[in-house]
Parts: structure tokens; C-alpha cells; sequence
């Protein structure tokens, strides 16, 4: 348009979602972005003709921060990742992806919040004095019934954000305990089939030394036989290449690295239980609990005959010495 009718009408929106991993010292974890609250630095601006171009992105190589529900989706279950909940329960779980860090993202959304409510209190008052000029009354009373819609207004608010910061602290306590079982599922089915796959190596390179060896003793007896070799004969055998080694180092690589997995969980669990019993003890809190039903957690403890690790059961082949005559 033009004059005072000119203005900006968005015409297209487009969102592409890629799957990626977050690394760091620790490993990596999978992210599902579709769904998530994108809070990023790079924003690119453009201009053609009479439209113009914005794009906001994740990059490659960002130190992220994420904030979301982890799961291990199906059929598999066997790698946690982090995405947007499908389910009633963990509906409403924040789902947060942003290059900037933590204290930055909460800095930010507290004073996005605090201006919405300061906006919503100004309307509560102003909508109140508003209707007593409406109706014509003019007493004292009315003005200070007015004066005091802001400190309740506060009070159920304040109510409001604790009990949504308790049922997220209640949920967060049950979706760790899932990490758990996921991470105990994942020892008790990779182990044992990593330990066979090593002993059916060390097997085969078993028999086939064996065989090596076979043919070297009907070898060595067919030169003694031979006059034409003399008297003296040196043999030297040359064994095929033996991973053996390298299986078994993988496997106890893998076997320390689920057991710090577990750990982890673990530990994310019983962290999540004491935040989460340390809220509803304090005062208010305590009330909001006891009137929505929430009761103090249990730290993890595993029993032994269940969640013990497994044992594992490797006997390495020693190769024969290298003969000589």
C-alpha cells in the first residue's frame, strides 16, 4: 500500500525441522527440533523488490542449550532422545533449543513474562475502575475495593506459577525414573549379545590357530622326511592378523560406557526427587501439595537380584609360540 495504508502482511511462513545430535565431553544425545521453541542468534534479513526475506536458524558447531523431555522412541527403545512429548501426561513439558546460555534464555523470559504481567495487572485495575465510573458510584469504598484487586490478583498469580513449577517438578521426577529403565534395558539386552559376538570371535580364531598349528607339525614332519633339506631347518610361521584384542577392548570400552550411563540416570533422578521433595516441604509450597496430592518421592534404589550388572564370561586364546628347529 501506500500513505498511511502501507503496511506489512506476511504472505508465507515456512519451518524445516532436521534431526541432529548434541555432542559434548560426555557423548551425544539425539534432538527432534520439530516442535520446539527456537530462541537463536542468527537471523538474516533480505530484501526484493517489494517483499522482504527473514530467517532464523540453528547452525552447525552452535553451543546449544536444551531444554526438553527425553525418551527412547520405538520400536528399538535403545537410544535415548530428546523431543516433543505426544502424550496427555508430558504434554505441556517445555521444549527449548537455543544458542544462547542458560542464564541468557531465563534472563530473557523472565523479562518477557514480568512485562505480561504488568500489562495484565494495569488491565485488571483499569478494567475495574473503569466499570465503578460506568455505574456512577463515587464512594470511598469503591475506590479502595479497587486498590485492592492488584494484591489479590498477585496472591492467586503467585499461586498459580507454584503449583505449575510443582506439577513440573512432579512430572520431571517420573520421566527420570524412565531414563532409568531405559538405560537398565539397554545393559541388560547390549551386554550379553556383545559378549557372545566376542566369544564366538575368539572361537574362530581358536579352531583356526589349531588348524594352523596341525599344519605345521605334518609341515615340519614332511621336511625331516626330505633328505634333499639337510639336517638343519628353521621354520617360521607367519599368524594371520588376531583381533581378538581389539573385540575384547571395544567391548569393556562399551561395557564402561553404559555402566556411566546408568550412573548418570541415576543420578539425574535422584537429583530431580531431592529438588522436588525440598519444594513441597517449603512454606507455601507444602499447602499447594497437600492440596493437589502430592506426596514426597523415594530416591533410587536398585535392588540387587534385578538390577545387577551382568557378569561376563570372556576366556581369551592364547596363540602357540612360534616353533623353531
Amino acid at each position: 500500500g501506500s500513505g498511511k495504508n502501507k503496511s506489512w502482511k506476511k504472505i508465507r511462513e515456512n519451518t524445516e525441522a532436521q534431526s541432529f545430535r548434541c555432542v559434548d565431553s560426555h557423548g551425544y544425545l539425539p534432538i527432534e527440533p520439530k516442535g520446539a521453541t527456537v530462541m537463536t542468534r542468527h537471523k538474516s534479513r533480505s530484501r526484493q523488490g517489494k517483499y522482504k526475506y527473514v530467517e532464523t536458524r540453528l547452525e552447525v558447531d552452535d553451543k546449544l542449550y536444551a531444554l526438553g523431555y527425553v525418551k527412547a522412541p520405538p520400536p528399538d527403545f535403545d537410544e535415548l532422545r530428546m523431543q516433543k512429548p505426544d502424550d496427555e501426561v508430558m504434554g505441556d513439558f517445555p521444549f527449548l533449543l537455543a544458542n544462547y546460555s542458560e542464564e541468557e534464555v531465563r534472563f530473557r523470559l523472565a523479562r518477557a513474562g514480568f512485562f505480561m504481567l504488568n500489562i495484565a495487572l494495569s488491565a485488571v485495575v483499569l478494567v475495574a475502575l473503569l466499570v465503578f465510573g460506568a455505574t456512577g458510584s463515587f464512594q470511598a469504598t469503591d475506590y479502595l475495593f479497587a486498590a485492592l484487586i492488584a494484591p489479590f490478583y498477585l496472591f492467586f498469580l503467585v499461586g498459580i506459577l507454584m503449583y505449575n513449577d510443582l506439577a513440573f517438578l512432579h512430572n520431571r521426577v517420573g520421566a527420570t525414573r524412565g531414563n532409568i529403565e531405559v538405560a537398565l534395558k539397554k545393559r541388560h539386552d547390549l551386554i550379553p549379545q556383545l559378549e557372545a559376538t566376542v566369544k564366538q570371535y575368539m572361537q574362530h580364531e581358536q579352531e583356526l590357530i589349531e588348524r594352523i598349528t596341525e599344519a605345521r607339525t605334518k609341515a615340519k614332519a614332511a621336511s625331516i622326511d626330505e633328505p634333499a633339506l639337510g639336517g638343519f631347518t628353521a621354520v617360521i610361521e607367519d599368524y594371520p592378523e588376531l583381533k581378538s584384542d581389539e573385540n575384547t577392548g571395544h567391548l569393556m570400552q562399551t561395557l564402561i560406557q553404559i555402566e556411566n550411563e546408568v550412573a548418570l540416570m541415576r543420578q539425574g533422578y535422584n537429583q530431580a526427587v531431592e529438588r522436588y521433595n525440598s519444594r513441597i516441604e517449603h512454606i507455601p509450597e507444602t499447602f499447594i501439595a497437600k492440596a493437589v496430592g502430592y506426596k514426597p518421592a523415594e530416591f533410587f534404589r536398585a535392588e540387587y537380584c534385578v538390577r545387577k550388572v551382568p557378569k561376563l564370561n570372556v576366556q581369551a586364546s592364547t596363540p602357540p609360540a612360534q616353533a623353531s628347529e
